[in-house]
């Protein structure tokens, strides 16, 4: 898992950690040495060279729910063997998990791991270089990703499917779509929206913008399947009806698409 598909960046999520014994899901206990090499692995860099963890207690207590709620064995026969697990990427071919079993996997690493405060963290960071997150949002961002279905999905999908998966086009867009949707809604995109197209807005405009990106419901998955897609550099017609609210019509004509 390692940070694998941390398009939205990756990406990813607060729920705190949850209870990390028990024996309530998973069968037999696991043992030791697989729990330990469980943890090393979610403390070892991955995709990006970021770990999922660098927390010791959060890397532990993920192994645990993980063990508990799918069973040493059962991730054993789906490939997460201990000498998987050591030697690098179990997940990098793909495993035989299945699509229930690689969900509970991922809400159980969420239950312990603050991957979605991680992720907007290294997106405030790549603000400070010309990025457009910035750090005054990465708790919102956060929040949004651990809520976001898509997001889990795909970090299921990706331990199931392996790195072939990652990298497909309805992959990327749902990724995309967790990242934009978690973005949109929490940060003021209305200059930066307009800066792309060109268009200097008055405040006021920039404002309106602002509301109109953050309330629509069509702007994120336009915006993902865009850029899964490779895109076409025209604006959608749709983009047009949310700008045509708050921009004047003068302001946009040229732009691309209109």
């Amino acid at each position: 898992m390692r940070g694998r598909n941390m398009l939205v960046a990756a990406s990813p999520l607060a729920l705190g950690l949850g209870a990390c014994d028990g024996d309530d899901g998973g069968g037999a206990q696991a043992s030791e040495e697989y729990l330990d090499a469980l943890t090393e692995f979610m403390m070892t860099s991955g995709d990006f060279d970021q770990p999922l963890t660098t927390d010791e207690d959060e890397a532990r207590c993920a192994a645990e729910r993980v063990t508990e709620e799918v069973g040493q064995e059962r991730l054993e026969d789906a490939g997460m063997t201990i000498e998987a697990l050591r030697k690098g990427d179990p997940f990098a071919d793909g495993t035989e998990l299945t699509e229930a079993e690689s969900r509970q996997v991922v809400d159980a690493v969420l239950e312990c791991i603050d991957i979605g405060a991680m992720m907007a963290a290294m997106m405030a960071a790549g603000a400070a270089s010309g990025g457009w997150i910035p750090a005054a949002a990465t708790d919102c961002v956060a929040e949004r990703l651990d809520r976001s279905d898509d997001f889990r999905d795909s970090m299921a999908r990706s331990l199931r499917e392996g790195d072939d998966a990652v990298w497909s086009t309805d992959m990327l867009e749902s990724s995309y779509r967790a990242f934009f949707d978690a973005t949109l809604r929490c940060v003021d995109f209305g200059e930066i929206f307009a800066s792309g197209l060109g268009v200097e807005l008055t405040d006021e405009e920039i404002a309106c913008l602002d509301d109109a990106i953050r309330e629509s419901e069509t702007l994120p998955e336009l915006m993902a399947a865009g850029v899964a897609s490779g895109g076409t550099g025209d604006v959608p017609p749709e983009v047009f009806d949310l700008l045509s609210g708050c921009v004047p019509a003068s302001k946009l004509a040229g732009i691309s698409g209109s």
